[in-house]
């Protein structure tokens, strides 16, 4: 019964972390995306990772493409 109950929590938890981490923050990303560009701005949307350091990705792929890792910049 206990170890149930446990099982149960984790799960819980593990859909929580998902919807406030992950889901919740795309969400918020493509609104904010929508947002501006009606204003009039371009914008460009990095692909959300929750555990990954986007920039860095960012400066190596331009460094392959462009041969100049402050490209996008």
């Amino acid at each position: 019964m206990f170890i149930q109950a446990l099982l149960v929590a984790l799960a819980v938890y593990l859909f929580y972390f998902y919807y406030t981490r992950v889901y919740l923050t795309k969400q918020a990303m493509e609104n904010y995306g929508r947002l501006f560009e009606k204003a009039g701005y371009r914008v460009k949307i990095t692909p959300f990772r929750l555990f990954g350091f986007g920039v860095f990705d960012m400066l190596l792929e331009d460094d392959k493409k462009h041969r100049n890792p402050s490209y996008t910049l």
